[in-house]
This record gives structure tokens, sequence and C-alpha cells, in this order.
């Protein structure tokens, strides 16, 4: 099933994920700053925010292929073929997850909080060392979203659809500290450290 939106003054349909009444539904009740400020939109700028973050979805590199052929003729990237879960089940190749739709409303909502983050270059760091006492820990490489070593999307969105981004590079880290065991968080989508699924997903650092 598609979904899609109109802008006042255009009549052509931007189709997006979940469509504008299921998201004013799901956001009416995200508290924080980001539900408010998507409740307080025109009609006209939930609209824009929902393509946007449709958008933002679909310039990800994900796993597996869109659907051949687009089942309900969509022509966005959901759903796919060959995309396996956090725990490598097949995700359903006819229908878009819930957690993808979820996602373009999360990220809706902090597009209307902030429009400027969906500009933001990258969502790494330089920063080669850092440490807390007797505690630390050294990248070996700068982590960044442009080569894979870091997350592009926000915290939130992370947990619900990093699982199905396709592998990028690893950054290489090593910690230090008095008990030779590392405190740091272990990798979001396989759920070991050192990251055994190649994707090291981390929050978005805002």
């Amino acid at each position: 099933m598609t979904f899609t939106v109109t802008i006042t003054g255009d009549a052509t349909p931007y189709e997006v994920y979940g469509g504008l009444t299921a998201a004013t539904h799901y956001l009416l009740a995200k508290i924080g700053d980001a539900g408010a400020a998507w409740r307080g939109l025109s009609a006209d700028d939930k609209s824009r925010v929902l393509i946007s973050a449709t958008r933002f979805i679909d310039a990800q590199v994900w796993q597996g292929t869109p659907t051949t052929p687009a089942v309900g003729g969509t022509t966005l990237m959901w759903p796919r073929a060959g995309v396996l879960d956090i725990n490598g089940n097949a995700v359903d190749s006819s229908t878009v997850p819930t957690n993808v739709v979820n996602a373009a409303f999360e990220l809706a909502a902090i597009f209307a909080d902030d429009p400027d983050i969906e500009g933001q270059r990258d969502a790494g760091s330089n920063v080669r060392s850092v440490k807390a006492g007797s505690a630390g820990v050294d990248f070996f490489v700068p982590t960044g979203a442009q080569d894979g070593s870091a997350s592009v999307f926000p915290e939130i969105v992370e947990r619900l659809i990093g699982q199905y981004l396709a592998s990028g590079d690893v950054t290489a880290s090593i910690a230090t500290g008095t008990t030779g065991v590392s405190q740091f968080d272990c990798c979001k989508t396989c759920n070991t450290s050192p990251c055994t699924c190649n994707s090291f997903n981390r929050s978005w650092p805002f």
C-alpha cells in the first residue's frame, strides 16, 4: 500500500512512508521538543517534513534490493528483498517494516524541531584519543558517517532501522583501563564488542 501527501499549490502527490494520518496519530503521543514541534506545524509543513524524512531514509544504503516488480507500484526504497533483521531473520519483502514507517515519523518530528539537522554533513568524530582518569579509548582512524563507521541517524531512528543498513567500514579502537576490560558501549546491531557484524552502530552525537 502506498501513501501520498500533497502541498497547497502543488497538485502532484509525493509518496511518503506511513502517510500523514498515521504520522499524526503516532506523534500525538510523542513527548519532548520534537513532538511539540510537529504538532505545532501547519498541514503543509507536516507534509514537508514527512517528505524530507522519507527522502532521507531512501538516500541511505540498505541491505538487499527494492522489490521487483515494486509492490503496490511504490517508488520508494522499501519494501526490499534480501534484508535480514538483527536476529538474522528474513524481513518480509512484500511490506514496509513497521520500524521503517515509525523511523520516518520520528525523523519528521526531529526535522520539525530543527530543519538544519538534515543538512549536517556527518555524525562522526575526528577525536583520536579520549581519556577519563585511568580509562581511555584510542581510535586508530576517525569515525565518520561518510565512510560507514558512524551512524547517519539520530539514536532513536538508529535503534529502529540501523539493523537494516548495509555494512560499512569498522572503526578500529582500543580501550584501556585498570581492569583491562572495555567499559565502552558495544555494537547496537550485533550486541558485541568488538563488533562482529561489520556495522558498529553508534548514536548520533547531539
